[in-house]
């Protein structure tokens, strides 16, 4: 492999990573800012108000979007695989 090659396949792996991730951080921003503004305009101080629907909106989400996520690490590393095998 040529340095080309590995900057190819860094790249490959960054745009992978962040597409796998999107999906399960901006779901947890986004329910972390409702129940900020919730927890702001009602005046509770608990913080397990605030960490109970991450948790129950990451797991939601790892459910809705783990296909997603299967299908584009499995597709990355099959890439990597037929690489290796090509050297």
């Amino acid at each position: 492999m040529n340095s080309d090659q590995v900057l190819g396949l860094a790249q490959q792996v960054a745009i992978t990573a962040f597409w796998c991730a999107l999906p399960l951080v901006g779901t947890l921003v986004a329910v972390a800012v409702v129940f900020g503004f919730l927890q702001a305009a009602l005046q509770l101080q608990d913080p397990v108000i605030g960490f109970a629907p991450k948790l129950i909106a990451l797991t939601a989400s790892l459910f809705f979007f783990g296909p997603f996520v299967l299908d584009r690490l499995t597709t990355q590393m099959k890439a990597i695989f037929l690489l290796i095998g090509t050297r």
